[in-house]
């Protein structure tokens, strides 16, 4: 038997690969005794035809794992493919991961002849990777819905990146959305500073006002300095990023800034609400 485990998205194809060798385990192979990790690719075609066909002394059944045999292997070599699935198929299952779709032509090759079984995983998107995240984090315990959505947001598609933070915040850390939190304020610093198209939609994600004000003040204040040549002590990168810019509004954004900061530091204002006098 062949089965096939394809991306692109390739975090859930493996992990299916897992549960097919646990469910191999649990039948056949209790004594772990049958189950083989083989090279990838084209390298994984000599090893399956002087492995593949023998069978197990201990066990009805052996478990071969691999990776991107069908992706890596050329039109020539499918037929030696095709016979060891064909000469095996009573006594060995064999497990290909493939980081991509593999060629339908080649599967459809591989069908005349024997029996092949495909679980095609492809990349997650919008509303279908937020549930995936959220039926992830419910096997987890882990149930803070404004992360999750946060997560969904920064790692749309990716799911290996994804679940990695996930596991991060299950454990009870935060570094990592903290980094994202700053990385996404200084994003939406520079689409005020320099009066970007789409700074609304930015503010309507945002982090806190409180947050963003304190780096909106200082940015927008060495905006101001630049534009007057007044650098000293402003950091290079900084002043080479300023001085190739229209500051010519930066004085608007330090006075609404200022004006920001005031009014959340002495309460006549909720964080909250302070985006709303960013101009």
């Amino acid at each position: 038997m062949f089965i096939i485990c394809s991306g692109p998205d390739t975090f859930r194809a493996q992990r299916h690969a897992r549960k097919l060798e646990q469910a191999f385990i649990d039948k056949y192979d209790t004594g772990n005794t049958s189950i083989e990790r083989i090279s990838s690719g084209k390298t994984a075609m000599k090893e399956l035809q002087e492995r593949a066909l023998t069978m197990s002394l201990f066990e009805p059944k052996r478990f071969f794992r691999t990776r991107n045999v069908l992706n890596e292997i050329t039109k020539k070599e499918l037929p030696n493919l095709i016979d060891v699935i064909t000469k095996s198929e009573d006594h060995s299952i064999i497990v290909s991961v493939e980081e991509e779709s593999p060629k339908m032509e080649y599967v459809n090759l591989i069908e005349k002849d024997c029996k092949i079984i495909q679980y095609s995983y492809p990349l997650l998107h919008g509303a279908s990777f937020l549930n995936w995240i959220m039926n992830e984090a419910r096997t987890l315990g882990y149930s803070d819905e404004k992360s999750l959505q946060f997560l969904a947001d920064q790692f749309d598609g990716d799911s290996w990146r994804a679940w990695n933070e996930l596991l991060k915040l299950k454990a009870g850390g935060s570094a990592s959305l903290e980094r994202i939190h700053q990385d996404n304020a200084f994003a939406l610093i520079d689409s005020i500073l320099f009066e970007m198209n789409d700074r609304h939609s930015f503010i309507s994600d945002s982090v806190t006002s409180k947050t963003v004000c304190a780096l909106l003040v200082s940015q927008a204040r060495t905006a101001v300095r630049v534009r007057d040549g007044y650098i000293g002590g402003v950091h290079s990168y900084l002043k080479n990023k300023l001085s190739r810019r229209d500051l010519s509004f930066s004085e608007k954004t330090l006075m609404h800034a200022d004006l920001i900061h005031l009014f959340t530091r002495y309460g006549y204002i909720r964080e909250e609400e302070g985006a709303i006098l960013i101009p």
